[in-house]
Order: structure tokens, then sequence, then C-alpha cells
């Protein structure tokens, strides 16, 4: 298994994830990496990074997060932006396909369309934190946080802060009290569109080679990539250790994660580990409560069908 940063291109917590391999049998270059976001990827780097051949970008982001993210997004230049257009329901329909809107710019957008159709590199942001995700949060805090946060949801608005505030107030009083596994449940109930939609993109070959990153590639890729390693068949303990690598993936950046998770959101200091317990409960979850990871894709929609087209896709990797 790779260890984090090992053949970096100027991506922090950069790493294969798992490797494809060509019909003939050889080791070929990784069919699918992950990594913090490469927003702040200096244009010098872009040619290293090319050598990867990544055709799909599959960012765990929303469109209003990766808008006001800092750095000069040089892949914009050579990957179409797109929107997930989750479904209304928290799954997805069985071989239900993903429908994505282009955006132009920072206003316009295309017509929506799926996923499949598209041809070219693409950058897929996808948003794991919907508003069935917030008001779930909001439900959970007394009457009277619930109250207050209405306010402070105005002045946030009004301001435009990102809705900085709010996020403080509930990371205060409803998610540190919890603890950062137990937000990776939550994501694992609340965020299943999400999920579903990024290993659907995963089955189409036109998207392979991938990179699966969200804003330092711990959690939500964290997510993502245990779910795609079990259905390769990998043992918990390797699913564990993959995710644990982000610990030592993130080292040349502590301070700005530190910066981003704490100092701005005031979310415990805990959030910036990945201490591999926060992996082995959420894989305890998934296979307590519905029997294993791979049952657990199925009723959110990623199909046995699927998860074999996946499988295949990695193992005919040209």
């Amino acid at each position: 298994m790779a260890s984090a940063n090992s053949d970096r291109v100027c991506i922090h917590n950069w790493r294969v994830l798992c490797h494809g391999k060509s019909k003939q049998g050889n080791g070929r270059h990784g069919s699918i990496y992950r990594s913090s976001r490469p927003d702040l990827m200096d244009p010098l780097d872009l040619e290293e990074f090319k050598k990867h051949g990544i055709k799909c970008i599959i960012d765990l982001r929303s469109d209003k997060d990766y808008e006001i993210a800092s750095g000069s997004k040089v892949l914009d230049n050579y990957y179409k932006l797109y929107k997930v257009v989750l479904p209304k329901s928290n799954c997805y329909k069985q071989q239900e396909p993903v429908i994505c809107q282009a955006i132009e710019g920072k206003k316009k957008k295309k017509a929506t369309g799926p996923a499949t159709e598209i041809l070219e590199k693409k950058h897929f942001l996808i948003n794991f934190f919907t508003s069935e995700y917030t008001s779930t949060l909001f439900k959970r805090a007394p009457w009277y946080i619930q109250l207050i946060s209405l306010f402070i949801a105005i002045f946030d608005f009004i301001f435009r802060t990102g809705f900085k505030n709010f996020v403080r107030l509930f990371a205060v009083t409803v998610i540190n009290r919890a603890g950062i596994a137990a937000s990776y449940l939550d994501i694992a109930e609340m965020s299943k569109g999400g999920i579903c939609a990024g290993l659907k993109l995963l089955t189409d070959k036109n998207n392979m080679p991938a990179m699966i990153n969200c804003a330092h590639g711990k959690d939500r890729t964290g997510i993502l990539s245990a779910m795609v390693l079990s259905v390769l068949g990998e043992t918990e303990e390797n699913i564990i250790t993959d995710y644990a690598l982000s610990q030592e993936g993130l080292l040349p950046i502590r301070d700005r994660v530190f910066k981003e998770v704490v100092e701005r959101y005031y979310w415990d200091k805990s959030f910036c580990d990945a201490n591999p317990e926060n992996m082995r409960m959420l894989l305890n979850y998934l296979n307590k409560t519905y029997g294993s990871v791979k049952d657990y894709l199925v009723s959110i929609g990623f199909s046995e069908e699927e998860q074999e087209i996946l499988r295949k896709n990695l193992l005919e990797h040209e």
C-alpha cells in the first residue's frame, strides 16, 4: 500500500487508492487516486499531474464551497466543471443514472443530462452536506439553540459569511459533543445520495483513471474511498490503514488544516486527525446495521451489478 504523498504531484495527502491492471495483467498507473483539494496547485506542477492521465475528478464539495475556496484552480482550464444533481430522496434507485449540470463561469449553467453522455475530462462536484443533513443536526439541538440559530442564519445570509457563524454554533453545541466518529455515521446515513453518486461515476470506463478529493482528503474522501475498497474486496484492516495514512499526508499543512477546521468553524481539534478508530467505528456500524458494507451500498442504490462493473473497470483498465 502506498504511503501518503507518495509520488505526490504537489497536492497534499495525495496517494494511489487502488491500482488498475491492463488486460494483459500488467500493473499500470493507479486507476483511482485520492487527495486534498487541488485548487492550490501551481501551474508549473501541471505537467507532472498530467502524467497520471486522470480523466475524472470526483470532488466531494458543493459548488458553493468550490467557488469560495482559495487557490488558482488551474485545473479548470483542463477539466469541465459539473454539479451533480442529487435525487430528491436520500438514495438512488437501482441502476438510476447520475444527472449532472454543467457550470459555466460562476453563474451560468447549461442544461442537465446524464453523466454517461459526457466524453471530455470532467470535474464533478458532489454536495455531501445537503439540507437533510443540516435539518437533522438542527433537530438535535435544544430548542433555544434552534431559536438562536435562526437569527444567526439571517445574519450570515445578510453579510454573506458563508454561514460560518451558523456552523460554529452547531459545532460547539452538537457536533463536537458527539465526536468525529459519530459524524462519519451521520454522513453514511444522511449523505447516501452523494456516496452513491461518487461510486456510480466510477462505473463509467470513460471516467478512469479518476481522482477523489474533498477539502483535506480525509473525511468525505476517506469514507468514499472505504466504500471503493470494500467493493474491491479489501480487508477491513487494509481499509483502516489507508484511511489512517491521511495523518501523515496532512502533516505538511497541519497549521492550515487547524485554521480551516478549528479556528474558522470551532470544530474540536480531533477533527484534524485521522484516528484509525474513526474508520473502524464506521465499518462496524455498517456491518451491524446493514449486514455488510456491500449490503449498505445496495440499500443506497449502488446495485450488485454496478459493484461488479466497478471491479471489472479496475481489472481491465487500460
